[in-house]
């Protein structure tokens, strides 16, 4: 534990933990830390075991902490009990929770501490590129983000195409059209990545004002938003309010769009600024980062969002975690430079999430594909994968087929025409790893492969006790852990 926070803990009286969860969008964070205040705020040891851990919890004044609003746990647990899940959160916010722990294997010890969850929305995970780098560079992170395993998006390829049409010999009408042309690819390019993209990524830092809304919300509404790039979206004063990525061509010293990059830079520069920036100095202070995954989402997208989760994720762990990538803090971190102050997430926590839409026998290859996808991030103890279900919508049962007995699902499916009717089925097995090519994605799914139906949770609230989970205990029980 660094000297730094052994002297703070001292002189507030309270040890503090704080926690970064992210995830892309419909991962599932909303509801894991739903379920965690509600565990916490009605522990019950023999419903949720912390390993002899009793919990305490005391109110906490305010609506907002560190400038961010505080998290909406109570309405969260009214949605449970309407039978909804929670309403997802679209800017970060702080569930905050002052919690007195009991251990009952160290003769009754007790300590007051702070536990400190920075919910960061699906949508913020487009922003962790700009952390550290400039405009120009984070064009370019984004262009090969986009570009699909290995460059196959065929847009990306006729981008490129278009990109080394351009030749600064052209006579002017000819070096018009080719520039035309290339804006023209590049629109499309973008398009295409955020159609293919926007169910799992919905990138915060594309066509977007510097309040932090965003343009469209649909790929055929951000299609039409962005056909005026590269000409910009200007207010009434005529100023520009937004920025965009733009090709490396537009940064050249005689590309005639230096001025658009001169003002997207600027507009960049102040979003890094009043959105980025205040999240990022929150999160230097924080103990671990809880990454959750919907693998199950992703296996049914297909290639292009599993490699979309995986450069958007590894962009956001490896900014929060520099010290995995080997540098002089990284051999240093558990020596005294480590002991006297901690400047980054130490620990990482990948979390497969909705485990109770699969059979239990599969759940392990479930963790399994989350650590295929972030395994070349899984490089010590302190980063492990887990699979977990905040809140389970299901119940395991058995059924008769063809005079056996066949493990099956049971629970309320979302999209049903009774959605109150309880429903059985057999979800499809859980492949350790993820098909190797685009076309044998697509056999799968024509086959009937990755088939995990969405469902309801089913709460009542007369047991006066949250929902059921899957794991989510243990995960807590790592996060009080000193």
């Amino acid at each position: 534990m660094p000297l730094t926070s052994i002297i703070r803990d001292k002189w507030t009286g309270y040890r503090k933990i704080r926690i970064a969860v992210m995830g892309t969008k419909g991962s599932g964070k909303t509801v894991f830390l739903s379920a965690i205040a509600n565990h916490l705020s009605n522990h019950s040891p023999e419903n949720f075991n912390l390993g002899g851990l009793r919990v305490s919890h005391h109110a906490i004044a305010g609506t907002t902490l560190d400038g961010f609003p505080l998290f909406d746990s109570a309405g969260a647990l009214a949605a449970f009990e309407r039978g909804e899940w929670p309403a997802k959160t679209t800017n970060p916010s702080v569930l905050a929770m002052p919690l007195t722990l009991t251990d009952e294997t160290k003769k009754g010890r007790r300590e007051d501490v702070r536990l400190e969850i920075l919910d960061i929305p699906g949508e913020r995970i487009a922003d962790f590129p700009m952390m550290g780098h400039s405009y120009r560079e984070w064009c370019n992170w984004l262009q090969n983000a986009w570009a699909g395993p290995n460059g196959t998006s065929e847009a990306y390829r006729r981008y490129l195409g278009q990109v080394s049409a351009m030749n600064p010999g052209q006579d002017g009408d000819t070096r018009q059209a080719a520039k035309q042309a290339l804006f023209d690819a590049y629109r499309d390019f973008i398009a295409d990545g955020y159609a293919n993209y926007a169910a799992h990524v919905t990138p915060s830092t594309v066509k977007l004002e510097l309040d932090g809304t965003t343009h469209g919300g649909t790929p055929a509404a951000f299609r039409e938003a962005i056909g005026g790039i590269p000409l910009g979206f200007r207010d009434d004063a005529g100023q520009l309010r937004e920025f965009a990525p733009l090709p490396d061509a537009c940064f050249g010293r005689e590309s005639p769009w230096r001025h658009l990059v001169r003002e997207f830079s600027k507009n960049y520069d102040k979003y890094a600024a009043k959105i980025v920036r205040p999240m990022e100095g929150w999160l230097k202070d924080a103990n671990a980062l809880f990454y959750l995954v919907d693998a199950l989402s992703l296996l049914q997208a297909g290639s292009r969002a599993w490699f979309s989760e995986k450069s958007y994720g590894e962009a956001a762990i490896r900014t929060l975690c520099p010290r995995r990538e080997g540098n002089l803090l990284s051999r240093m971190g558990r020596g005294l430079w480590g002991m006297l102050l901690r400047t980054k997430v130490r620990d990482i926590r990948l979390v497969a999430t909705k485990a109770d839409r699969v059979l239990s026998g599969d759940r392990d290859n479930l963790r399994r594909l989350v650590e295929n996808l972030f395994g070349n991030l899984l490089d010590s103890a302190n980063a492990q994968a887990t699979a977990c279900a905040a809140v389970c919508s299901t119940t395991e049962a058995t059924a008769e087929q063809d005079g056996v007995q066949i493990p099956v699902l049971r629970g309320k499916l979302a999209g049903a025409e009774s959605p109150n009717a309880d429903r059985t089925w057999i979800p499809s097995p859980v492949p350790a790893s993820q098909p190797r090519t685009s076309e044998q994605w697509e056999d799968k799914k024509k086959a009937g492969e990755f088939n995990y139906p969405e469902t309801f949770p089913v709460f009542d609230p007369s047991l006066g006790l949250p929902p059921d989970h899957l794991g989510l205990n243990t995960l807590v029980k790592t996060m009080l852990a000193r």
